[in-house]
């Protein structure tokens, strides 16, 4: 869901995903591992991994402020999305190349446990999604 379909004023929401803010570009990277590229340009209306403004503002997410009400990663879990989708499907994104060569590459035991619920929050995630999920990534 985007900030945007959630503002006061009416006129200025989006009635799908923005594809600008925060949220749109962290939930994009971190399916870009998982959802086929053409499907996730559909979804989101363009490429949001392939421009240098995009990286620009993906590059921002890892120095900014923390970002509590954007809902979007932490700093590790911004990285190892990254390093995913440049790895992937996205690996011929000179930008997000570009981005991935200054920032350290999550470990497989970092990923794991990024992988991990957390134990003081509620896990609802289905077993089998999860377990897809886990297979992708490992």
């Amino acid at each position: 869901s985007c900030n945007r379909a959630y503002v006061f004023s009416a006129a200025d929401r989006s009635p799908s995903w923005c594809g600008e803010g925060g949220k749109c570009r962290f939930v994009c990277l971190g399916l870009a591992a998982l959802v086929d590229r053409i499907d996730l340009v559909g979804i989101f209306g363009r490429d949001l991994l392939a421009g240098d403004d995009d990286i620009a503002q993906l590059a921002a997410m890892l120095t900014g402020p923390q970002r509590a009400f954007d809902c979007i990663g932490t700093d590790d879990e911004i990285a190892a999305a990254l390093h995913l989708a440049a790895d992937g499907q996205w690996h011929d994104s000179p930008a997000l190349a570009s981005l991935c060569a200054t920032i350290p590459r999550v470990s497989p035991d970092q990923l794991s446990a990024l992988l991990q619920p957390d134990d003081n929050l509620a896990d609802h995630t289905p077993a089998a999604l999860r377990n897809l999920v886990r297979a992708v990534l490992t």
